[in-house]
Parts: structure tokens; sequence; C-alpha cells
């Protein structure tokens, strides 16, 4: 596959220069601020280009770091923080944390220290004088198998400070000589740094088997529940076996290399029963990589605590749509964003956008919910009214996306009397001058209200309609318009009259 070759060709000329000592040279990086023209997302979405780096970079994995900064690991051996300063959605600043790192494939934040997954290794980076630029690094796992056609690639910590290492396989179907190989491996770190190849056996520290090629992972939110992305054999033609999305059970077995969803090697069908089902799969050599889970706010619910898992091979993201039931995972797949060159990590940003590192073409993408106040709405109580009776309105503003800035005029109905006092918001600054002006900001998926009093003109002619309409601006599809209908009883008049701004 095209990102085998290019992983394993440059993770020689990585490795080699850092044994030789010699300097390698790679082009500065430059923003980018236009959307991406290729790139497709939902209805309610849009998609831009947060940073661009030069050719050369090729960025593999990404994580938000407490200070809010994106860091980016290349395969050149640099982690760079991008920042957005001005708040335009566009990454504006950039530093290069760390430099001389050897195929850095997986990042993880644990306190004020950066994890980095290196060739052979897990390290930690640290700022200790609030430079920006790491200072301090110390090893905290050695000894992880090298060479083959894959090595340590995504790590994470759970919520009780294990770190958990996902250990791909030497090749693409064989019995590994080495139980360190497909595997995940689960690391204690409270002893401090530990040497794995100078211990007689690996049992303690095998999490799980049988995964090929696992090179993300992500816990469900709230949770424990530990998940991996997985990459099945190469040689079984092109439509088998499918990459998988896993739930990782500790001691479980996931069919690597003998078995596969829907096969398995001759011979092997009873083990196979044995082996731990993935609870989502996807085309057969997309190269399932990047998985992320939706913390944020920003989405709308029926994305809350679901993954994203980018597809190299596929040029696209994915959305899994997972049901919880008593720690069984249940889920369903469809694409989310396509039209990449080569997506390799997914990460939620503390500003609930999702972020796509794209290694091929060197961009990490934004994808934000735009706003959506379409489903707001205005209501009247006593709809049927006497004259001089009250009438109050309520204004009710939905967002159905992302945080967005809104106005809502409302004049006040023809005979009607505005009551003195009488507008009130839970959110906002409104006003009644001239009639109602409304205005603020909708945080995402927050329904804010308003209400105010007008008192139906004593004379006024009945049976009338007071038909009243309310304009509101803001997020897409803007402007709406929110209608409320008061019938007047009280004459018999056969046609009514219909009142209106």
């Amino acid at each position: 596959m095209k990102r085998r070759r290019v992983l394993v060709a440059l993770a020689a000329l990585v490795i080699g220069s850092a044994l030789t000592g010699a300097a390698v040279g790679f082009p500065a990086f430059v923003q980018a601020s236009a959307a991406s023209p290729q790139v497709s997302v939902p209805p309610g979405f849009r998609v831009s280009a947060y940073f661009t780096f030069t050719s050369y970079t090729y960025p593999t994995s990404i994580a938000f770091g407490p200070d809010g900064k994106l860091y980016v690991a290349s395969l050149t051996g640099y982690v760079y923080a991008l920042e957005d300063t001005d708040g335009d959605s566009v990454a504006d600043s950039q530093i290069t944390f760390a430099s001389g790192l050897p195929l850095p494939l997986g990042l993880a934040w644990q306190g004020d220290e950066l994890f980095v997954s290196v060739n052979e290794k897990i390290q930690a980076l640290e700022d200790t004088d609030s430079d920006g630029i790491a200072d301090q690094t110390r090893d905290v796992v050695t000894g992880l198998p090298a060479g083959g056609s894959h090595r340590n690639n995504g790590i994470a910590f759970d919520p009780d400070g294990r770190l958990y290492v996902t250990m791909g396989s030497s090749c693409n179907a064989c019995d590994e000589a080495d139980p360190r190989r497909a595997t995940i491996l689960q690391f204690d770190l409270e002893g401090g740094s530990l040497d794995l190849g100078a211990l007689d056996t690996y049992a303690t520290y095998i999490y799980a088997m049988g995964v090929r090629n696992a090179y993300d992972l992500a816990f469900y939110p709230g949770t424990s529940d530990l998940f991996a992305t997985d990459n099945g054999r190469d040689d079984l033609g092109p439509d088998a076996p499918p990459e998988e999305l896993n739930h990782v059970v500790q001691g479980a077995h996931y069919g690597w290399p003998h078995c596969w969803l829907g096969g398995s090697d001759p011979g092997w069908e009873v083990y196979c029963t044995w082996a731990r089902q993935p609870v989502a799969t996807f085309s057969a050599h997309a190269s399932a990589d990047g998985v992320a889970f939706y913390d944020g706010a920003e989405f709308s619910p029926q994305y809350w605590n679901d993954a994203f898992v980018a597809l190299f091979n596929a040029g696209r993201v994915d959305w899994v749509d997972i049901v919880s039931a008593g720690g069984n995972y249940t889920a369903t797949v469809s694409p989310f964003a396509t039209g990449f060159d080569q997506p390799l990590d997914v990460a939620v940003g503390p500003d609930g956008a999702l972020y796509v590192a794209d290694y091929g073409d060197g961009t990490i993408y934004r994808i934000a919910a735009e706003a959506d106040l379409s489903g707001s709405s205005k209501a009247v109580s006593n709809a049927k009214p006497s004259p001089g009776e009250t009438l109050t309105y309520t204004l009710l503003v939905a967002n159905a996306g992302s945080s967005t800035a809104f106005t809502l005029t409302d004049a006040i109905p023809i005979s009607t009397t505005y009551v003195p006092g009488s507008a009130w918001a839970s959110a906002g600054t409104i006003t009644d001058a001239a009639g109602i002006t409304w205005s603020g900001t909708v945080s995402a998926n927050v329904t804010i209200s308003a209400t105010f009093g007008v008192v139906v003109d004593p004379g006024i002619d009945s049976p009338t309609a007071i038909f009243n309409t309310a304009v509101l601006t803001g997020g897409i599809g803007s402007p709406h318009t929110l209608q409320a209908t008061a019938i007047i009883s009280g004459t018999d008049r056969y046609f009514p009259l219909v009142l209106g701004k």
C-alpha cells in the first residue's frame, strides 16, 4: 500500500540521519486560510484549512495541549505547536516544540508532559521554563521491538494514568516469534522508566493480542473503555479483510493473523470462534488510522460520544455512530468528510471542532458545525383574548450547532400597547425602543428565551386576528421568521380583520 511504502522509506531516512548525527533539513511551513476545494462535509458543517505545511512535513499525529495549542508530530522528526491567536479559526502562530525525534507517530498529554511514541521507545517532553519549547526529555519506555513492517504507533492514558501503546506486527501475516508484536501494551509508570528489552518475560505488559497494526487508541468518553483501530492483512484480495475499530478488552485476542471477520485460514475455523469481533468495520485496505471520540458540545447531540476514524487510503473520515449498553458496544458507520489526500489522524479541539491531519497534502483541516437557528420559535399565551386583556409573547432561540451571535427584532403588533418593563431575556440583551430588539450570543445546542407583554386595545373590532412576525438573524439559512397569532373575540363580525406589522 502507498502509505506503508512511504512510511518505511522516510523512516529509513530519519533513523539513518539520527544514527550518523547528520542534520536533515526540511522547508519551513506556511499557513493557509482558504477552505479546501476538494473536501466535502455534511450540510450544517464547514471545512477550512487550519494550517498547511510545505512539502515533506508529513503530519503523523495531533493532540491538543493543556495550553489549548495544537501539537503536530511530523515524520521528519519535529513536533510543532500551532495556535490561533486572533480567533479567526486559522493558526497564525507556530513554534517548533521539539526536534530530532526518531519517527514520531503518536502523541498524548499527561499533565504538563507531552508523551511521544518514537522509534523503539516512548519519551516524555516538557517545557519547564514556559518559553514554548521542550527543554527536558526523558525516556519512559525503551526496548520496544525494532524493524519489521510496523512499529509502536499510538499512545493513550486511561483515567488512572496507565499508558497504553500499540505495537504493530513485523510482517503482513505470520506467527510472531516476539510476543510483544501485534499487541496493545499497558504500562504503569509509577515506578519510573522501564526497559522492556531487558526483561525475560513480557506477559505483565501485554494487554491485548491479535491486532496486526493498531495505529491509534482512544477511550470512550467518561469511561476506561479502550478502543483501537486496526489494519488487516493485505494478501487476501481487494475485498478482505475489513479494517476494524475494536473495543479493547484486557486479555482478548482479535484474530490476526489467522482470523478476520467473515473468514479464516484453513484449519482455524474453530479457533476463530474465540476471537473477539470488531465493533465497527471499514473498507478493506482503507487503512483505518487515527480515532477520536467526540466529547465536545458544538456538534449536534447525534454525534456526542461517537467516534471519527481517519481512513488513510480511502481519503475520508468516517463517522462511527456508537451505541453503548452496559459496557457492550454496537455501531453503524457512514462517511462524514471526503476528498482528503491521506488523512492520518483526528482530534477534537477545545472549541468543539474536529481537526484532521492530512499526511498527504500536509494540511491540518478544521471541521466546525454551522450554527442552525431554524428551530427557533415564537408563541403567544392567552391566544383568544378579549379586548383590553394582556398577551404575553415568548421567543425561543434554539441553536443546533456552534455558538453564534444573533439579533431578533419584533415590532409591537398593531392595536396593542407594550407593557412597560415587561421585556425579559434569559441571555443576551433585550430592549423595547420602537419594538423589541433582542441580541447576544447563543451557545451550541442551547435554547434561550425572552418574553414581553402587550395589552390589546379596548376598542378593537372583533373577531380580529393579530398576526405578529419576528425576524431572527444568525447561523445558516438566516434570516428566519418567527410567527404567532392571537384571535380577539367579542363581536359578531363574520370576517376577521387581520392586523400585523
